[in-house]
């Protein structure tokens, strides 16, 4: 074996604790309020669909990561 790969996304790191705290940070350097745990929760629903509508499945064949953010003809 060469390799143990597995998602840790949601599982280890906790991306919505780290969003709401940035999205504090913001309110704090634009001196607005905003609603941080709803932004937090709508970027984490909008996320699987953009995985899903382009991002490492196109048309059923998966694309290299580099492929997806850049994509080439």
């Amino acid at each position: 074996m060469k390799a143990i790969v597995f998602d840790v996304f949601g599982t280890i790191v906790d991306w919505r604790s780290s969003l709401i705290h940035q999205f504090g940070e913001l309110e704090k350097e634009l001196d607005i309020e905003l609603p941080s745990e709803e932004l937090a929760d709508q970027w984490r629903q909008l996320y699987a669909p953009s995985m899903d509508r382009g991002a490492m499945v196109i048309s059923g064949v998966w694309k290299p990561a580099e492929r997806v953010a850049y994509p080439v003809g």
